[in-house]
């Protein structure tokens, strides 16, 4: 009876010891997670900042290329204009020799 009585509070102990560990450790394993968590975040955070720092960078060059490409064109414009001028001043030179 007595050995029963024993048995049983061992076991109940037991029980519990094995109940306080498994808390424990499942407390612990939480912790890992959140931790985890938070890195992720923080690295999701600095690859969002990282992306708008470089979306930034391609919207200010794609301006700047604009820009070049526009300055181009009308420099182009120019020389032609220019280039015409010289063409038709060439011509009115020659006419006026021809007629003379």
């Amino acid at each position: 009876q007595e050995l029963r009585v024993r048995c049983a509070e061992l076991e109940k102990e037991g029980r519990k010891k094995a109940e306080t560990v498994a808390l424990e450790m499942l407390e612990k394993h939480q912790e890992e997670v959140n931790a985890i968590s938070r890195r992720v975040q923080e690295r999701e955070a600095e690859h969002t900042v990282e992306m708008e720092r470089v979306c930034r960078e391609l919207a200010s060059a794609k301006q700047n290329a604009a820009r070049q490409v526009k300055g181009l064109e009308d420099e182009i414009r120019r020389l032609q204009e220019k280039e015409g001028d010289r063409i038709g001043q060439h011509v009115e030179h020659h006419l006026r020799a021809v007629s003379s």
